[in-house]
């Protein structure tokens, strides 16, 4: 072939190397470093439970400062008197109640055990927060 003809194309293709060389030099060495100086990588790690999960073979009641979980041997009930003095605060201290429990008994899910919850502070709940959650 002509040598006129892969000069101009050879050329096109070696500045387009260099460009590109240039941009990964740029970005490796001078703009992702800057970036990773300004950004702070704080690991914030939370609890999924701001109260104390109570574990292990125990036995009734279960007394905690959020939650108290008592058994009637007559009736086979369990009943959790559970703290909160919102809402939100006392679904948090239900869950942790529900896995003491689930715990105790050594079990995977409560639907087949009778469990009546009661807020302490009085909070007016609908239906969906007293009974057990997950269960159809």
């Amino acid at each position: 072939m002509d040598e006129r003809l892969l000069r101009p194309s050879t050329l096109a293709l070696q500045g387009l190397i260099l460009v590109f060389s240039l941009c990964l030099i740029y970005f490796t060495f001078v703009f992702y470093p800057s970036v990773v100086k300004e950004k702070k990588f704080a690991i914030n790690f939370k609890t999924p439970f701001s109260s104390k999960v109570v574990a292990g073979a125990e036995t009734f009641p279960v007394v905690t400062s959020d939650y108290k979980i008592t058994y009637s041997k007559d009736s086979g009930i369990y009943y959790m008197l559970v703290q909160g003095a919102s809402i939100d605060k006392y679904v948090e201290n239900k869950a942790a109640a529900q896995l003491t429990l689930k715990n105790s008994l050594s079990s995977e899910s409560l639907c087949s055990e009778k469990v009546i919850y009661s807020s302490a502070s009085s909070l007016d709940l609908p239906e969906e927060y007293k009974s057990t959650s997950n269960c159809n």
